[in-house]
């Protein structure tokens, strides 16, 4: 990473994970929501010419809780995730229309040559992930999803995407579609991972199929 002695910036949303990054140019966000399950979403959102676009780079610490992206741009985002979340250092790239999964306890580092992307960021506590996977009937636990980019899931995206529409329009109700649609989101990234160790015992359960586990590049 080029600008190692670059000043380091942050954030202030009110989403402790978000706001604990260090960048070297900060992004525009907006519609910042919490709800009181235990989730955050923000859109990071530049509106800056392609002739304006430097590179930028961030630093994350160790996560409390789990981060969900969808990448909405055409740019690249290099990441390297490490730390207890991550059984080992992964380097992944973020481009648009990736989903990642990025576990508590995780810490990354970012570079974007084209700049600050668009990125929608869903902040979700562990105890939400736990309370969803019960509800569900979710065979994956929580506290032991791998980091990694998601397959392309049409259900997922969709939900993803509808989250941004919200945001941007602020349609009726939004704030309460906002919070439907990122449980179904998570819902559905639950059912789609690996189930963990306990709930792989018993004669009724079965390891999920090979296809529903998270892509790493």
């Amino acid at each position: 990473m080029s600008g190692a002695g670059s000043p380091r910036l942050h954030q202030a949303t009110g989403l402790s994970d978000y706001d604990a990054a260090a960048w070297t140019s900060l992004p525009p966000v907006r519609g910042v929501l919490q709800g009181s399950a235990g989730w955050g979403v923000l859109l990071q959102e530049p509106d800056v010419a392609p002739q304006g676009f430097r590179a930028v780079e961030v630093d994350v610490p160790e996560q409390k809780g789990a981060v969900l992206l969808l990448a909405l741009a055409a740019g690249r985002n290099e990441g390297h995730l490490s730390g207890t979340g991550a059984a080992r250092p992964l380097r992944v790239g973020l481009r648009r229309g990736d989903a990642l999964l990025v576990p508590p306890g995780t810490a990354s580092r970012w570079y974007s040559s084209t700049g600050q992307e668009r990125v929608l960021h869903l902040h979700l506590a562990l105890p939400f992930l736990e309370e969803v996977a019960a509800q569900g009937g979710m065979r994956a636990r929580p506290e032991s999803l791998p980091p990694g980019l998601l397959r392309r899931d049409a259900t997922l995206d969709f939900l993803l995407r509808h989250i941004v529409r919200q945001i941007r329009h602020q349609e009726p109700g939004w704030r309460i579609a906002i919070g439907s649609a990122l449980t179904l989101a998570v819902a559905q990234m639950l059912a789609a991972a690996p189930p963990g160790p306990r709930a792989q015992h018993g004669a009724t359960c079965r390891p999920g199929p090979k296809a529903a586990r998270p892509r790493l590049l």
